[in-house]
Formats: C-alpha cells, sequence, structure tokens
C-alpha cells in the first residue's frame, strides 16, 4: 500500500460518469454523499508509451490507476482506496480528530493528525482567467503555490458546497477548500500527479460507513 497511501498524502478531495448538476450553493448545506476520484500520473517525455503502460501495471495491475471513493458526512470523512492491486480505507475520527488508514484485512493502521504543523506550506492562490469544461462540467481555475510545488486546481462552485470546517483533511486543502468552497472537479500537480472526479452522489450516509476497527499495531505518520 506504499503507492496508494503515498499518493492520497496528496488528496484534499479531499467527485462524473453520472453528471447532477443540481445547485447545492442554493440550500447553502455542506454536501453529504459519495465522490469518486481518479489518480493517475501522467507519463514523463523520455519513456515510451509501452514501457510506462508496463511500469504503470506493476503498480496498479491492469486498471492502470488508482480509485478513491470519498465519503462527507457533516464534518466526517471515509475513503476507499483501490490501487488495482490492492484495497484500502481511511477514516477522519471526530473524537480524537485523527485520520486513520489501513489495507484491508490487516492487523495494522496508520495514523496522521493534521492539526499539527504541516512542513507543506500555501504560499498564495491565484485565480486565473481561464475556464474548461471537465466531464461535462464547466469548471474555473485557481492556481496554488506551495513551498514544495504548484497545484492547479479545476473547479465550479454551483456543483458541490462545503465549508472549510467540514471539510477534514491536509491543512494546505483546507486553505484551498476555504478559498473555492467547494471539492475540486480536477487536481493537477504538473508532471507529477492528475486528480480528477468521475462521479458524484448527494445521499444520505449512514454512520456505520465512519466505523474504525480494532488494530493491534498503531504506527504515527508525518503531518502533511
Amino acid at each position: 500500500m506504499k503507492l496508494t497511501y503515498g499518493l492520497v498524502l496528496l488528496v484534499f478531495l479531499g467527485c462524473s460518469t453520472s453528471k447532477n448538476t443540481k445547485s447545492i450553493q442554493e440550500e447553502l448545506k455542506p454536501f453529504e454523499g459519495v465522490v469518486t476520484y481518479k489518480l493517475s500520473t501522467p507519463k514523463p517525455d523520455m519513456i515510451s508509451e509501452e514501457e510506462w503502460n508496463a511500469k504503470m501495471k506493476e503498480v496498479t495491475g491492469e486498471q492502470g490507476y488508482i480509485l478513491q471513493k470519498n465519503y462527507y458526512k457533516s464534518g466526517q470523512f471515509a475513503a476507499n482506496i483501490n490501487s488495482g492491486l490492492e484495497v484500502g480505507k481511511q477514516i477522519y475520527n471526530s473524537e480524537d480528530s485523527l485520520h486513520y488508514a489501513w489495507q484491508l484485512e490487516s492487523d495494522t493502521v496508520m495514523v496522521q493528525d493534521y492539526r499539527k504543523e504541516s512542513f507543506v506550506k500555501v504560499k498564495e492562490i491565484i485565480e486565473l482567467d481561464t475556464t474548461a469544461m471537465i466531464n461535462a462540467i464547466e469548471c474555473k481555475a485557481i492556481k496554488v503555490n506551495m513551498n514544495i510545488s504548484q497545484l492547479i486546481v479545476w473547479y465550479n462552485p454551483d456543483i458541490i458546497y462545503i465549508e472549510e470546517d467540514t471539510y477534514k483533511g491536509t491543512l494546505y486543502g483546507s486553505k484551498v477548500i476555504n478559498k473555492i468552497k467547494t471539492l475540486p472537479i480536477k487536481t493537477e500537480i504538473p508532471g507529477l500527479l492528475i486528480i480528477e472526479m468521475l462521479d458524484f452522489q448527494m445521499q444520505k450516509l449512514d454512520e456505520s460507513v465512519f466505523n474504525i476497527p480494532d488494530f493491534k499495531v498503531r504506527e504515527e505518520m508525518p503531518t502533511f
């Protein structure tokens, strides 16, 4: 699960084939439901398509990418992560404000505390004068300059409404959510990672989605 969890740490998702374009902004209540993202890595120019596809199959199987299904409910968060070869889960526990991540059927859980100071800093957020159609959704864009990298975030504020206090994720992700008041439709770390919405469904979620099992081993992870 090293690849899966390494990529998940970059996600502040944080949404598709089923295009529900009802505006939630009009209701002014945070999104509750399920959001599915596809995580993929763009092919470097110096590697052939055949070599790259073979490399991706080594780490993600025939699938060729990672699927992450996120569950959001009033300050709660859970995710199912399918790397193509392995399946993992991640849950935010509102009782201790910690994030728990583990591989299915494992007796070891990895724990992160996003309240601690992170070495990843947002330097500035710049609104871009451009729009694009992504999965049939018209999106605005912002550029997020950080101390270690740069993000391009595409979003539509009329699709999913989410407040900063509702979002539970990385500290730099919180700054982005506070700016756009929604979940990203697409996030790009140029040359490294593409995170794209495939589907979102507004629905009531059962509390059992956020249950954390007992583990024999607990490992602390650094804060990002």
